[in-house]
């Protein structure tokens, strides 16, 4: 895993992911799925090979690198909504957040803690960020399951 861990790491210094989505009730702006595509589009050309499926209503996420080091995630939640384009809204979802964690892509706390519920701030991060001390760090990669 080191090595994976490391093409990551330095694959992730040269990502920018440009929020491409805006939420009008909470006034934030926030990564779309294919704001993630966009900015990962290029993962192959370092090294870094990524695909995700749907099997028996799990839906995969694999992030892998020449040397068949990989991380994986799986799970859906058991759709319990009879409406499709809510289900399929979920499973944009999950792609999203499963691309977000294990490319380490930074994304800031919008569900609901921030401003007065948690002192006016959605995170440490973002407190030490707000306040001048430093810049964000990367979210570490860290595998639900192995494949």
């Amino acid at each position: 895993m080191a090595n994976l861990d490391k093409t990551l790491a330095e694959y992730r210094a040269k990502v920018s992911v440009q929020k491409g989505g805006h939420n009008p009730f909470f006034g934030n702006d926030y990564y779309m799925l294919e704001d993630i595509l966009n900015a990962i589009a290029d993962s192959y050309e370092h090294g870094i090979y990524w695909g995700q499926y749907i099997q028996d209503n799990v839906l995969y996420t694999k992030v892998s690198t020449d040397t068949d080091e990989r991380i994986s995630s799986h799970k859906l939640p058991e759709p319990t909504i009879d409406n499709h384009q809510k289900i399929a809204g979920q499973v944009t979802y999950m792609k999203r957040i499963h691309l977000i964690t294990m490319f380490g892509i930074c994304e800031p706390d919008n569900d609901g803690n921030t401003d007065a519920a948690v002192g006016g701030f959605s995170s440490p991060q973002r407190q030490r960020v707000e306040t001048g001390g430093g810049t964000p760090l990367p979210s570490p990669v860290s595998p639900v399951n192995e494949l």
